[in-house]
């Protein structure tokens, strides 16, 4: 009964929201006004007749490159969208262009051309979570990489969410379903000339990111032979003995690899609830539970003062976002800096804790 409660409780919450969340203007004038964002887009999504990707499961996947214009005028950490009849690119995130590949070898050519002309040769690829559409997620994504200043090429790995706040079940079934189309991404991305890939995986998409990174361990017999750069898991909606788990049977963790963690999030205690556990891997701020893994586990739970989803903290937050990238340039100009500018940094076996303050912008 109470998990039903639960689950009632959250749909309300939910249902205002649900209508139109995989539609997106299409502006192509946008070019003069936003930042460009061209993102690379593998997606297990069906399409629509109207172009627009819905929630079912795609036998296939869809490859293409959506270029974001994100707003120059707009709230730091925000996605700000167009609504029907109010269309301005100087205040909303509109997509600028599409172009659609007809199978991998175009994909592939386009995305070397990407990272051929990149300063830094990084395949940055984010693993959406639960209950994000398309359009969230594209967005989502260009605004990560302007805000935070990250490095790369984008790729989005968009699998089919079923875009409901109750088909959790669902989701966690698709997760299972896109294991081989997320390592074939991968892999096409370390084929293209990636010097280095970057994973990004939030929510429910860190445990596609673990699911993935074991798997490809066990194909190449003992370790992934791409060249990670890191993993970011971002509001992990994991059981922590199951991370543990697939953290060994992975051929030992690429490094760095960093858990962004907030004993805040509602939407993880809802899930721990109905899991029947006292925490998920996104709100467990005690490292030492994950079992002398080489990571680090970043707390940010004293920045839900300022912002409005709390399960995606790290890239909501205004005050975080400027810390986080006041860290990037420290660690640019002096590397190993990063840790003081933070805040308090804490090594207890291979693991590492970080506890960051917004006290911490005032230094």
């Amino acid at each position: 009964m109470i998990r039903l409660l639960i689950l009632l409780s959250v749909a309300m919450l939910a249902a205002c929201s649900q209508e139109g969340r995989d539609s997106f203007a299409f502006v192509p004038e946008a070019v003069d006004y936003g930042t460009q964002v061209p993102v690379f887009v593998a997606s297990g999504r069906d399409r629509e007749g109207n172009g627009y990707f819905e929630y079912g499961r795609a036998a296939g996947i869809s490859l293409s490159r959506y270029t974001v214009s994100v707003p120059p005028v707009r709230p730091l950490g925000m996605v700000t969208l167009a609504s029907e009849g109010y269309i301005n690119p100087r205040l909303q995130y509109v997509v600028s262009d599409i172009a659609q590949f007809d199978g991998d070898a175009a994909f592939e050519t386009e995305l070397a051309s990407a990272l051929g002309q990149s300063s830094s040769k990084t395949a940055v690829i984010f693993v959406p979570g639960f209950n994000i559409s398309f359009r969230e997620a594209l967005y989502r994504q260009a605004q990560m990489m302007v805000d935070l200043q990250i490095p790369g090429v984008p790729v989005l790995f968009s699998w089919p969410s079923a875009n409901n706040v109750l088909g959790y079940g669902f989701d966690r079934e698709s997760i299972l379903y896109s294991r081989n189309p997320l390592e074939k991404l991968i892999r096409q991305a370390d084929a293209a000339g990636a010097e280095e890939v970057v994973v990004i995986g939030h929510s429910l998409g860190a445990l596609l990111t673990m699911e993935v990174l074991r798997q490809m361990a066990i194909r190449d017999g003992g370790t992934p032979s791409v060249d990670f750069g890191g993993i970011i898991l971002v509001s992990p909606d994991i059981d922590i003995e199951l991370f543990r788990r697939l953290a060994e049977e992975s051929g030992g963790l690429p490094e760095p690899f960093a858990i962004f963690v907030s004993k805040n999030d509602p939407a993880l205690r809802i899930s721990a609830l109905l899991a029947g556990t006292r925490d998920r891997l996104g709100t467990n701020t005690d490292p030492a539970l994950l079992g002398n893994l080489p990571v680090s586990v970043i707390d940010v739970s004293d920045f839900a003062f300022d912002n409005e989803n709390l399960h995606f903290t790290a890239a909501n937050s205004p005050a975080l976002i400027r810390i986080l990238t006041r860290a990037a340039m420290a660690e640019r100009e002096t590397p190993g800096s990063a840790g003081p500018v933070l805040g308090s940094v804490m090594g207890q076996g291979m693991e590492t804790a970080v506890l960051i303050s917004p006290r911490a912008l005032a230094q």
